[in-house]
């Protein structure tokens, strides 16, 4: 383990509550009052090769004890990013409605891409509240965001990193051309 002063070690524990190293870095070190300050500072500290490793060994704890891998976040994203309406709707084409399906009838899991459903009721309000009618119930179904789902395994997995373009009608490409016809 490397040796850190107290303030060090502080801020990086604060680090870990939200990952927000200029936040980190204000309630650490209380006289600074700037964020601007605080953020340059941050991120001089998050350079240190001592602070790093400190991270990453308190980070892998963290792993250890919520007993949470990077497979089960992937897991989790690929959950959302692959949902598909048909497992959570019925659609009746002859009468014109639709059915949000029983979790039950569900495919194993599909629940968790569920961000909410919401009931809205149109109520006709009796004297006896006991005796109130529900006229109209109506549902708002809501997945998680499945683009930014897909943007996060695509960033895993490297799929968006920036490809270089060769230039053809480059001097170099020409001569490379002239080498060849040579051949």
């Amino acid at each position: 383990m490397p040796k850190l002063t107290p303030k060090q070690k502080k801020f990086c524990l604060e680090y870990l509550v939200d990952l927000n190293a200029t936040q980190a870095y204000l309630r650490t070190f209380k006289s600074v009052k700037s964020p601007n300050a605080a953020g340059v500072e941050a991120h001089k500290l998050l350079r240190n090769p001592k602070i790093i490793t400190y991270l990453q060994s308190l980070q892998g704890k963290q792993q250890e004890r919520t007993e949470i891998t990077a497979d089960m976040v992937i897991a989790e994203l690929a959950k959302c990013g692959f949902a598909n309406i048909e497992d959570y709707l019925d659609v009746d084409e002859d009468v014109g409605t639709v059915r949000c399906k029983g979790f039950g009838a569900m495919p194993k899991g599909a629940s968790r891409a569920i961000q909410s459903i919401k009931e809205k009721r149109v109520i006709c309000k009796t004297k006896n509240k006991s005796e109130d009618m529900i006229l109209d119930s109506t549902f708002e179904f809501k997945l998680w965001d499945k683009v930014k789902s897909l943007q996060l395994l695509g960033e895993h997995l490297g799929i968006f990193t920036k490809r270089t373009q060769i230039i053809t009608d480059s001097p170099l490409s020409k001569i490379v051309e002239e080498i060849e016809k040579e051949r």
